[in-house]
């Protein structure tokens, strides 16, 4: 796999940062979940199920990002 450029580590750790925050520190999780549910959903070419999602988001460089999100599965 390629290394992420410095500019999407910086994303990765501000997207993570952001949804520990939404998540485990105010328990609203479900903003941000929703954003992501509706972002997976609009991607119909092809379709993305949650895993594809997911790894989708591991490609892009947001790694650490994508691990905070497996735990809610379920609701994306």
């Amino acid at each position: 796999m390629a290394r992420p450029l410095p500019q999407t580590l910086f994303l990765d750790a501000y997207l993570t940062e952001f949804a520990e925050r939404l998540i485990r520190k105010n328990f609203l999780p479900d903003p941000l979940l929703g954003v992501l549910r509706r972002q997976r959903r609009a991607l119909r070419n092809p379709p993305l199920g949650v895993e594809a999602f997911l790894e989708s988001l591991r490609r892009a460089g947001l790694v650490t990002f994508a691990k905070a999100l497996e735990a809610y599965k379920g609701y994306l």
